[in-house]
C-alpha cells in the first residue's frame, strides 16, 4: 500500500480514480460524491492537500482538504456539515489502522489541521472490544430509550 499526501489541484486520474473509489466505498455519501467535491475542489482556488492511499493502482482511501485562512479544513465543510473518510469497502482492518497510521505520520505536514471538527479522542482497540458503539452514542441511546434527553451543562432545567 502507498500513502501519499499531494498538495494543488488533484490531476484528471486522480478525479477517475476517486469515481471508482466512491462507488465501491463502506459508505458512498452524496456530500462526498465525485462530481460535487470536484466542483468544491474548483471553488478552493487549488488551495487543497489530498491524503490518498492506493494499492495496485486502486485508490483504497482518499481524503481532500483545502487551506482556508492559513488552516486545513474538510473541503466538503463548505457547504455540509457532513465530513467522511472514503473507504474502499474491501479494506479491513489492519489496512484501516496502516492508513490512520500513514496519515498520522502526514499530519504535520498539514498544520494547523482544523479539519477533524466535532471529532473527539480516538479510542484505542481496547476501548473498543465487546462495544457496539462509542461511549457518546450508547448514553444518547440509553437516554432516548428511557424517553430522555442529555442537557447540556450550560443549560439550565
Amino acid at each position: 500500500m502507498n500513502c501519499s499526501l499531494q498538495f494543488g489541484a488533484p490531476p484528471p486520474e486522480f478525479w477517475e480514480k476517486y469515481d471508482r473509489l466512491w462507488q465501491e466505498s463502506t459508505e458512498p455519501s452524496p456530500f462526498q460524491a465525485p462530481h460535487l467535491m470536484r466542483y468544491f475542489a474548483g471553488l478552493a482556488d487549488n488551495q487543497l492537500a489530498v491524503f490518498q492511499c492506493t494499492e495496485q493502482d486502486r485508490l483504497l482511501f482518499a481524503v481532500i482538504f483545502r487551506k482556508s485562512k492559513g488552516h486545513f479544513h474538510f473541503l466538503s465543510d463548505l457547504k455540509t456539515d457532513a465530513n467522511f473518510f472514503l473507504f474502499h469497502k474491501e479494506c479491513q482492518a489492519d489496512t484501516t489502522r496502516r492508513i490512520f497510521e500513514a496519515l498520522a505520520v502526514m499530519k504535520p505536514r498539514l498544520r494547523p489541521l482544523h479539519g477533524f471538527n466535532g471529532v473527539g479522542k480516538m479510542p484505542r482497540d481496547h476501548e473498543w472490544r465487546g462495544r457496539a458503539r462509542p461511549p457518546c452514542r450508547a448514553r444518547t441511546a440509553a437516554l432516548a430509550a428511557a424517553g430522555r434527553r442529555e442537557r447540556h451543562p450550560s443549560r439550565r432545567s
